[in-house]
């Protein structure tokens, strides 16, 4: 079930948002001085997010911190592309937020994933998962590439507007919601693990 969950973060991450977030910050009207900006807040939020999340996760329980870093990185990707609507105010900020939102979440998950599999496998079973873990990733986000280059495509036909518009880039973005919700019902019927203790600790 973690590994589901993982694999909805790199289809939404790695593969829609990796392709079409630019294209539509830039159908916007965005420079590309703010196309840098959006993509440099959230790298830099989720590195120092990072070097707390381990300690927090340490101190809250890993599985609980992934929950939370789940729910962020919905909150985030689901409200960026609704940047124009009537009742947002200050899009600049919106897209910042939501977007540095949806990495913070994302640190919470990827630094609290390797302790909490860690306790949940045996030792014999690690190399095995773990390499299913960067498997899944990288294809996960290969085929959220793959869907998010046909989308605007088809949007732009379905709804009679042309790919220089935001419209056939906002509601792609809007797709991947249902896919990390889908990967926190799995992040929920996961186990609770209890930390092992290291070797030499106990009696």
């Amino acid at each position: 079930m973690c590994l589901i969950s993982q694999a909805s973060l790199g289809f939404c991450h790695f593969g829609v948002y990796a392709v079409l977030l630019n294209l539509y910050l830039l159908r916007l009207d965005y420079d590309l001085r703010f196309v840098g900006l959006v993509n440099a807040a959230g790298q830099l939020l989720f590195a120092v997010s990072s070097l707390l999340a381990g300690l927090v996760g340490r101190r809250w329980g890993n599985r609980r911190m992934m929950i939370v870093g789940m729910c962020l990185a919905v909150a985030g990707y689901g409200l960026l592309p609704l940047v124009r609507l009537p009742l947002v105010g200050l899009e600049s900020i919106w897209l910042v937020v939501t977007y540095s939102l949806a990495w913070f979440g994302l640190a919470q998950m990827i630094v609290n994933m390797i302790p909490y599999l860690m306790d949940a496998t045996s030792p014999e079973e690690r190399t095995y998962v773990f390499s299913m873990v960067g498997a899944i990733l990288a294809l996960s986000g290969f085929l959220g590439g793959l869907v998010a280059g046909l989308l605007p495509a088809l949007f732009a036909g379905a709804l009679g507007v042309t790919l220089d518009e935001p419209t056939p880039y906002r509601y792609p973005l809007l797709i991947p919601l249902g896919v990390l919700i889908l990967g926190f019902l799995a992040l929920l019927a996961t186990p609770g693990c209890r930390r092992r203790a290291p070797p030499g600790d106990g009696s």
